[in-house]
């Protein structure tokens, strides 16, 4: 009963490091340079300011 207890967690952990590996975001910057204004936008979140 032991072994088989050790056998599912090393299963269920070994899974768990294959999804978290596997669901990762990609960041795309997108920079929109007006005449005093740059707009930069990630992941539809903007970000704005002065440069």
């Amino acid at each position: 009963m032991k072994r088989f207890l050790i056998f599912i967690s090393l299963h269920l952990l070994l899974f768990l490091l294959i999804i978290a590996y596997q669901v990762q975001a990609e960041e795309e910057w997108i920079i929109d340079k007006f005449r005093d204004l740059s707009c930069v936008r990630v992941s539809n979140e903007v970000t704005h300011g002065d440069s």
